[in-house]
């Protein structure tokens, strides 16, 4: 079955009745795969099977390189190993022969990535079958407690118009399950606008809040800065689309005293992880792809080594992303007995580095957040910007007790491993397009 995107998604925003009977139907199908846990094994084998031989089937490209091999569920998984990697690069060189042949000279239904990469991709959406997107995004929500009529709040980058502007209002209104009944933009939040933003929560009173961590971070400085009454309790958090710190969610949780997850996933929709309140790991869904943790050299890595997440997806078929490398690195943490991915610990880009005067790549991840600075309670934005090997310049918005102490300790810091550094104090840090806090520049390539 073939399901026409932009339809349902225009529906579940304007029709109560295709909300409530979707939202029924994913809790059904939802409970069905937490009790049947034991078959998540099967059912990711099937499923790749399923985008495999329609890989073969529709994509020119595959059917050069499948030909006529028989795929079943005994050998899928080897014969997935053997295919060639995709990335950005790869998929705007093959051009067209990669998309199914479902896709019309006038699809209508097109999807952008963020461009994190400064290498957006745009490809065709077309989905076939199960909703798997909404089934992992409910089980996330069931473990927060979610229950029918449940009202959630998300934080984005939308932007809004000059109309609403206008008038104070700095948020759209959705259909609310999966991403939100109001939709906070990031794009306009500050000391002057937050009494808006915290009346709309106090009247909308959400049960959840997902998004921007440095949105949602943002939000609880704010309020508590302008001693903001909340009037309404979650049930839970959830941080995604960004890159987090376990401080960042220790300082949500205590705000809105509840519960913080996080999720790891991407616009080409081929990894669902998620990780728990309680928990610094990731669990991949086996239901909504295959994730492989590899080595430069493409060989799978061992439980505690790093390597860049691959993954092949089971939800988009206008453009089946099989082998599709992420840039992200990982430290690999086995395997559950349901077949999850373990993701020990997400290290974020495998671009994200800065360069010092040895020539050698600093990642950001480990040589940042792994030293567990003092800073980190005394600052409230930063940015990384590197322009020239060896040199730093660190933008920075101070809070509450900054000193001199920490400014010496982030110096020596980075002069400890050869860089140059030059501290710059401003009011805030600029925000990408789609409002997201983009931690570093660089425009240095070793």
């Amino acid at each position: 079955m073939m399901i026409n995107r932009s339809y349902l998604q225009r529906s579940l925003k304007n029709n109560p009745l295709v909300q409530f009977v979707f939202i029924v139907y994913i809790l059904i199908i939802t409970k069905y795969f937490e009790k049947n846990k034991d078959k998540w094994l099967d059912f990711q084998k099937e499923r790749l099977v399923k985008i495999l031989s329609y890989a073969q089937k529709h994509c020119q490209y595959y059917n050069r390189i499948l030909a006529k091999r028989v795929i079943t569920n005994k050998n899928a998984i080897k014969l997935l190993q053997s295919l060639p990697f995709l990335d950005k690069q790869i998929i705007q060189k093959i051009g067209r022969e990669i998309y199914s042949d479902e896709i019309t000279e006038h699809w209508k239904l097109w999807v952008n990535t963020g461009g994190s990469t400064g290498n957006p991709l745009k490809f065709p959406a077309l989905y076939h079958g199960l909703p798997l997107e909404a089934i992992c995004q409910m089980m996330l929500y069931r473990k927060m407690g979610y229950k029918l009529g449940d009202v959630i709040v998300s934080v984005g980058g939308n932007r809004v118009s000059e109309t609403d502007l206008n008038n104070n209002i700095y948020w759209e209104t959705r259909g609310n399950f999966p991403y939100g009944k109001v939709k906070l933009s990031t794009l306009y939040l500050n000391i002057s606008t937050i009494r808006y933003y915290w009346n709309k929560l106090n009247t909308t009173k959400p049960q959840y809040i997902r998004g921007y961590p440095s949105g949602i971070t943002d939000l609880c400085k704010l309020a508590q800065e302008k001693q903001l009454p909340m009037k309404f309790q979650l049930k839970g958090v959830y941080l995604s689309s960004e890159n987090f710190t376990q401080a960042d969610k220790e300082l949500i949780g205590n705000f809105f005293h509840c519960p913080v997850y996080g999720q790891y996933g991407h616009t080409e929709s081929s990894v669902f992880a998620i990780q728990n309140s309680k928990e610094d790991f990731y669990l991949c869904n086996p239901i909504y792809g295959y994730t492989e943790i590899l080595n430069g050299s493409g060989n799978h890595v061992k439980v505690g080594e790093t390597g860049e997440i691959v993954v092949t997806g089971f939800v988009e078929y206008g453009l089946p992303f099989i082998r599709y490398k992420t840039g992200d690195l990982a430290i690999y943490g086995g395997k559950t007995e349901y077949g999850e991915t373990i993701i020990k610990e997400l290290l974020g880009r495998s671009a994200d580095y800065i360069i010092n005067n040895n020539n050698e790549k600093i990642y950001l991840v480990g040589f940042i957040f792994g030293g567990h600075l003092k800073a980190f309670n005394y600052i409230e934005a930063w940015q990384i910007r590197q322009s020239q090997v060896g040199k730093i310049e660190l933008y920075i918005v101070r809070g509450k007790g900054y000193s001199d102490n920490i400014e010496k300790e982030l110096i020596e810091l980075f002069i400890n491993n050869y860089f140059t550094v030059n501290v710059k104090y401003v009011n805030t840090i600029k925000k990408t397009p789609r409002g997201k806090q983009k931690f570093l520049i660089q425009e240095v390539e070793l």
